[in-house]
């Protein structure tokens, strides 16, 4: 989805969800047990209740393009690998 789609198709609460859901897949831990973790530290909370919608889209776009690019690397160091066996 484009920014522009974002910003008209999906609500703060979706992109809210999707940008939380994403954060913790790439850092493999919730942002609850990441807050679990800061309290038991006295370390400030993780919210994004209080970013901006607009924020959010742009975090959003981000985190789309980080997981094309991630996807589009894969499959390049998959080709090398491919082509160093069939060389054996």
């Amino acid at each position: 989805m484009t920014p522009n789609q974002m910003r008209y198709l999906c609500t703060r609460s979706e992109l809210e969800d999707y940008v939380s859901k994403r954060l913790s897949s790439l850092n493999k831990r919730s942002i609850d047990a990441w807050n679990s973790r800061n309290e038991a530290a006295s370390r400030s909370q993780v919210n994004l209740g209080n970013i901006t919608h607009e924020t959010l889209v742009y975090i959003a776009s981000a985190l789309n393009k980080a997981e094309r690019a991630s996807a589009s690397q894969r499959t390049v160091s998959g080709s090398v690998s491919e082509d160093s066996s069939s060389e054996e």
